[in-house]
């Protein structure tokens, strides 16, 4: 498939690092030479230096024959013009990346398609759906959805009190809540551990739960009893992110606190803010700042600021002083894998991870690659194969069928029902097979699910 990115910075740059693993032939298009050089160099891309909102670039890309143009550069008007221009010259999908959603006010009627744009990216308004839902309960670390809109993964941290710890697995009393939801992975002292009856779960366990959306809260709400809600959030910067999550955290019923040292942003965010809320002029790295806000006795703590450095040092620094819980957004893709391995942060939340998660998610779109989640937290992909009759894999159960021990079979989508993965679970045409794996698995695992089976290697 060709692929056009229009912007290498930090978004486009990671897009062009996971979409290059399904061997697409993949355009850069940027005004930095220093950039596209240094894509070149790690990637087997092509690469057009040029303004990507103007036809005679577009077209040294092969625009005519384009399978999908992604616009995501920093400049969102520009992203709307090479969306609109890609569309009249035929290239088969686009995305632009827009930083809100202003362009399109909910009651105004006035929408994307007006505007010829087939599909928005908006990372800002992704990173505050990620944050709010971790809020629902203390223990929950991040979710990942399904192209069924009935499953969810969650993942969790097992506390002190959890019934669940000093548990194996085989003897997890609710049966019913067991045989509905699969512990799909465990990350334990960083490592991670693809969990079998006789595993013991402990203290401090970070276990990935997969099963239909009601199951899988039942088991988050069974595993941590004792869990009060979240009521109190402080939140540091006025970004666009911070407002947003502040504007949804009020509207939900959450006490809210915003800290900003930039006295005329914080006279700029609370005009016009529809709801009451206490702002706190100062730097969240510094402690009179933060025990003015109340950090000892807040429930959640989230840094938004700009600044990914400043956000990791705050959030270090809220934990220290007592935060319950404290969540950092950054925007380095650097910071995907490290965030996940500091003790001090309970989540964090990379804004092109999740823009590259949003994307390998939409409608239309998704088919087109292999990768339908990134877990960055266990550096492994979620995969969902469609099985065709006449594969290995079709008519026999998952313990008939020998798949690499490395990959694991979380969830089978049969279609509307979610199916947790048990050994006895017979595979059958048309069903939609949910795995984990790293990437270097794909080429072995994919085989099993397809009619060709492994002569497609």
């Amino acid at each position: 498939m060709k692929i056009i990115i229009v912007g290498a910075g930090e978004l486009g740059q990671y897009l062009t690092s996971i979409l290059i693993h399904d061997r697409h032939d993949i355009i850069a298009v940027d005004l930095s030479d220093d950039i596209l050089d240094r894509l070149k160099e790690n990637y087997d891309i092509m690469t057009v230096h040029g303004n990507g909102c103007l036809l005679s670039t577009l077209r040294k890309c092969g625009l005519g024959d384009a399978d999908l143009l992604v616009a995501v550069s920093g400049d969102e008007a520009a992203n709307i013009l090479s969306c609109q221009i890609a569309s009249h010259f035929g290239a088969g999908n686009t995305i632009c990346k827009l930083n809100s959603v202003d362009f399109f006010p909910e009651k105004s009627g006035f929408k994307p398609s007006d505007l010829k744009l087939k599909h928005i990216l908006v990372p800002a308004a992704e990173c505050v759906d990620k944050i709010v839902n971790v809020l629902d309960n203390k223990i929950i670390l991040d979710q990942i959805a399904f192209s069924n809109p009935n499953a969810l993964m969650t993942l969790f941290e097992i506390g002190p009190s959890s019934p669940l710890a000093g548990l194996r697995i085989k003897d997890f009393p609710v049966l019913d809540l067991i045989n509905s939801v699969r512990f799909s992975a465990i990350i334990r002292d960083r490592q991670h551990i693809i969990p079998h009856g006789d595993t013991t779960i402990v203290q401090g366990d970070r276990i990935y739960a997969a099963g239909p959306r009601d199951k899988v809260m039942s088991m988050i709400n069974w595993v941590s009893p004792d869990n009060s809600s979240i009521s109190t959030v402080i939140i540091a910067g006025t970004t666009i992110i911070a407002r947003k999550l502040a504007s949804e955290l009020c509207g939900k019923g959450y006490e809210v606190r915003v800290i900003e040292k930039d006295r005329a942003r914080a006279e700029a965010f609370l005009d016009g803010f529809p709801y009451n809320l206490i702002m706190i002029n100062g730097g969240p790295t510094e402690k009179e700042v933060m025990t003015e806000a109340g950090i000892n006795s807040c429930d959640a703590f989230v840094s938004a600021l700009n600044d990914d450095e400043e956000n990791i040092l705050s959030c270090i620094l809220a934990k220290k002083m007592g935060a319950k819980k404290v969540i950092t957004v950054t925007n380095k893709s650097e910071y995907v894998d490290i965030v996940p391995a500091m003790d001090m942060i309970d989540c964090g939340f990379n804004s092109s991870l999740v823009a590259v998660n949003s994307i390998l998610r939409i409608p239309e779109i998704e088919n087109y690659f292999s990768i339908d989640a990134i877990l960055h937290h266990i550096n492994a992909y979620l995969y969902e194969y469609k099985v065709q009759a006449g594969s290995p894999a079709c008519g026999r159960t998952i313990d008939e069928i020998k798949f690499p021990k490395s990959v694991v079979i979380a969830l089978v989508f049969r279609r509307d029902e979610v199916i947790s993965a048990s050994g006895g679970l017979r595979i059958m045409a048309d069903d939609i097979v949910a795995t984990i794996a790293t990437l270097d698995m794909i080429k072995t695992t994919a085989p099993f699910f397809s009619k060709r089976g492994f002569l497609s290697l």
